[in-house]
């Protein structure tokens, strides 16, 4: 009558296998993966943090490139926010036109 079908596989069926209990494992699925063995990291202090003078700067702005070109970062004049409102006004209009 009763067959195979013991304490153990009506606890999977109707308990371990529900979606309520799935639903409360997937809840606490980050408090279980959290592995507590590891050693926690301490937060870089800022007070230790060195600024980098202006001769590093431009050291630095001297090999950087824009990105998708191969245009020097420092050799880009600065622009006037009127130029650049220009610019992106042209832009929209070609966009408009097409």
């Amino acid at each position: 009558m009763y067959g195979n079908y013991g304490f153990w596989a009506w606890l999977r069926y109707w308990y371990l296998d529900s979606a309520d209990f799935i639903s409360l494992m997937l809840v606490d699925k980050g408090y279980y993966d959290y592995d507590f063995t590891e050693p926690k990291r301490r937060r870089r202090s800022t007070a230790n943090v060195k600024l980098m003078s202006d001769d590093e700067v431009a050291a630095v702005l001297s090999t950087a490139i824009i990105p998708g070109t191969d245009t020097l970062v420092h050799s880009v004049k600065p622009t006037t926010p009127s130029a650049l409102q220009a610019e992106v006004m042209e832009e929209e209009r070609k966009k408009q036109h097409r």
